[in-house]
């Protein structure tokens, strides 16, 4: 796993422990400081495939879960 693969599934793990439901794309670019919401859709997207990370219905926001 990358330091940026870390560092996403570590920020979704407790967000989704304090708020009850996980961050956007966009909430996770700006407080990583990633370059954009793209960044991190990829950077998830690779944990999707490496098992790590469950999204929900393709269209359905804020449906990730960390595994």
């Amino acid at each position: 796993m990358t330091k940026n693969e870390s560092r996403v599934l570590g920020y979704i793990s407790n967000y989704i422990n304090k708020h009850g439901y996980s961050p956007s794309f966009q909430e996770i670019a700006n407080d990583l400081k990633f370059k954009s919401s793209s960044q991190t859709h990829g950077i998830c997207m690779r944990l999707i495939n490496k098992g790590k990370l469950k999204r929900g219905k393709p269209h359905e926001v804020r449906s990730l879960e960390v595994i």
